[in-house]
């Protein structure tokens, strides 16, 4: 070997070693950034000789990629956990604000609520004339009535929070996958293996907050670029992307989601799924079947009270009127649309009498009977109200436990690969401040090999001058 390709040789190194040196530096600085991947140096010798003898040497060392440190494999299995953590997430909390919304299970709620009216029945049937007793009525009644409204609207606004929520979902899933149509397009206008992989690490972070959202089949194809099929079609192709949209339906007016072409999206998974079926009637559970289903029981009940008033006799002597009245005359009495007959702030009007006597409680003894007697009718079967409310109660905590069980485990496994994605494309600092030694003292030891060839070739200078 000449002392000119030795020359070479060990300048080969001191910028393999400085390479080194600023990727291990750019490691440490990002060693908090979210999303970023650790990066290598890869490198390989100059010109391997062919056949080895003590006359054929290589000709030093190249850098020959710099590459992020990945597990692929590692990354897909968070995604996919990812898809069903966004979809329990979305579960999980909306089933939280409606039990939150149905009330304390030990502090004032629907059962109390209707305990209180039951039994001020009751205590009226002791003494059918007492004006005290009569107010009581009423007030339980229109605390009655509050609760079942409450909870309708409430049921109400969480439906429209969630819509609002799918249609801000809707629109960054479009965002995303314009971003990463856009990125396919800065990706393959660069040679191969040229890419910056910081643009990488962007994409990859764009996909992953995408597999929160909907189900994501990701290609990766040879130029770099990728594709994604998401449901029952391709949201992004090379430099383009497939825009979802929402479509509002009747009678409530809540969305339906389409492709842009107007064809029907089938996702199956991510906090868009679970956004979807909770706002979809035909699902269970959903919210129209948490109103639908207290809403059956209590109209039974109403309806039985409202017979029984009006066959009865206030102290006035009026008759034939209506215990409840919908608020709007225009809409079928339901939760949500229910009121104590105005006339009846008048509690001389409230009918409990069955002769029309003065004294006599008849009507009042028979509404209080009902609190114990089956007459809901409910999965095929008849119970009381405090059975159907306690049954209505454990259905709920039923489907929010197990929301929450869902969650939970999902998020478990989701911390578990994370881990094991992080332990694999993490930066360590302590082993980059190893590394960064390393590469210095390979460093100087090139810098020292390049002073000796000078000397040497300074000496053979000088003594063939």
């Amino acid at each position: 070997m000449s002392l000119n390709s030795s020359l070479y040789t060990s300048l080969s190194g001191i910028n393999a070693s400085q390479t080194a040196l600023t990727v291990s530096s750019n490691n440490i600085i990002n060693a908090s950034t979210p999303g970023y991947t650790r990066q290598q140096v890869i490198t390989s010798s100059i010109n391997i000789p062919q056949s080895y003898s003590t006359e054929s040497v290589g000709s030093g060392v190249k850098v020959q990629e710099i590459k992020q440190i990945s597990d692929q494999f590692l990354r897909s299995n968070c995604r996919e956990n990812s898809t069903e953590l966004g979809y329990w997430s979305s579960k999980q909390t909306y089933f939280y604000e409606v039990e939150t919304a149905y009330g304390d299970l030990y502090g004032y709620n629907m059962q109390t609520a209707t305990d209180d009216f039951m039994n001020a029945w009751e205590e009226l049937s002791k003494d059918a004339s007492d004006l005290a007793t009569r107010a009581t009525v009423f007030e339980t009644g229109v605390s009655f009535c509050d609760s079942l409204n409450q909870y309708s609207n409430q049921i109400e606004a969480i439906e429209q929070s969630a819509v609002t929520e799918l249609e801000d979902t809707v629109t960054r899933i479009n965002t995303i996958s314009s971003e990463l149509a856009a990125i396919n397009t800065e990706v393959a206008s660069y040679p191969e293996g040229e890419v910056p992989l910081e643009l990488l690490d962007y994409r990859e972070n764009m996909l992953d907050e995408l597999s929160t959202m909907v189900d994501c089949n990701i290609s990766y194809q040879s130029d770099d670029t990728v594709d994604i099929i998401s449901g029952n079609g391709l949201l992004v192709y090379g430099n383009t992307s497939n825009a979802l949209e929402t479509v509002s339906t009747p009678p409530k007016g809540l969305p339906e989601i389409k492709w842009e072409n107007g064809n029907g999206y089938e996702n199956t998974g991510g906090s868009l799924k679970g956004l979807t079926e909770l706002l979809d009637t035909n699902e269970s559970p959903c919210f129209q079947e948490m109103y639908d289903l207290l809403n059956d029981g209590m109209m039974q009940l109403v309806d039985e009270i409202n017979t029984l008033h009006e066959s009865g006799t206030g102290l006035d002597g009026d008759t034939g009127l209506p215990f409840f009245v919908p608020i709007s005359q225009e809409e079928p009495m339901a939760i949500g649309n229910i009121q104590v007959n105005p006339l009846l702030e008048d509690v001389n009007k409230i009918a409990v009498s069955s002769s029309g006597e003065f004294g006599d409680g008849t009507i009042s003894s028979e509404i209080a009977k009902l609190q114990n007697e089956t007459m809901i009718d409910f999965e095929d079967t008849q119970v009381t109200i405090d059975q159907y409310l306690a049954s209505y109660t454990q259905w709920l905590g039923s489907q929010t436990q197990n929301a929450d069980f869902m969650y939970e485990h999902e998020n478990e496994l989701n911390f578990q690969l994370v881990s094991q994605l992080e332990a694999v494309s993490s930066v360590s600092v302590d082993e980059e401040m190893a590394n960064m030694v390393m590469f210095q003292q390979m460093y100087n030891a090139n810098v020292n090999v390049m002073n000796i060839i000078d000397e040497l070739i300074g000496d053979l200078i000088q003594r063939l001058g």
